[in-house]
């Protein structure tokens, strides 16, 4: 392998984990940021210009089964984004009830004061506001209340649903970093020879699912 074709191998390497760690604004974790690649390239670089071929064999192999560890990274963090906006379309659809209940309340409350405006004469009006700002003022305070009660148990349901989405993050930014450093290090002890290449198809990379 030439300088030249030892150099384009390193680019091929780098590109494929910075460009698709990007792919979907996702930032990369540890395992695959700029000093973990440069790292690798660097103590990757003697072994490569010693066995090309061999070097490039194993790219081959491992190459592709870092592309698919990144995707299923990529994959699950979409699941666990979809999931949670799922949760919180529905705690909000919970809640159309109440909505229209408070709704037809607080028009309840405030009709009867601005019908007020309709009354015969200055006394019946003066009544009028007097008789229902009273009532008028009590039903607005229970509303208040039931609407912040209300309130209290959606938000506590949406803070729930963030703590459950951030987990589902982390626990895939750890399996990824994890399974990413297991294969850097196959990576580094197939070039160097210190492990077979490998021949069976890699774990990381599964077979799609046959209906």
């Amino acid at each position: 392998m030439s300088v030249k074709s030892t150099l384009k191998l390193f680019i091929a390497i780098a590109c494929i984990t910075l460009v698709l760690g990007a792919s979907q604004n996702i930032p990369l974790p540890n395992a695959l940021d700029k000093t973990s690649i440069a790292r690798f390239l660097a103590t990757s670089a003697n072994a490569m210009q010693r066995n090309p071929t061999r070097s490039v064999t194993c790219s081959d192999y491992f190459l592709p089964a870092i592309e698919c560890i990144t995707k299923e990274f990529e994959k699950s963090n979409v699941k666990c984004t979809t999931t949670a906006e799922e949760a919180r379309a529905a705690a909000e659809a919970e809640t159309a009830d109440d909505q229209a209940e408070f709704a037809q309340q607080a028009d309840n409350s405030c009709g009867a004061v601005v019908e007020c405006k309709n009354a015969a004469d200055a006394e019946a009006k003066f009544q009028c506001y007097a008789n229902n700002g009273s009532s008028g003022s009590k039903d607005l305070r229970t509303l208040s209340n039931n609407a912040n009660s209300k309130s209290s148990k959606l938000n506590d349901k949406l803070r729930r649903i963030d703590r459950e989405e951030e987990s589902c993050i982390t626990t895939n930014r750890f399996k990824y970093e994890t399974d990413s450093d297991q294969a850097y290090q196959e990576f580094t002890d197939c070039i160097y020879g210190h492990s077979a290449v490998p021949t069976e198809p890699s774990h990381w990379c599964p077979e799609p699912e046959t209906k």
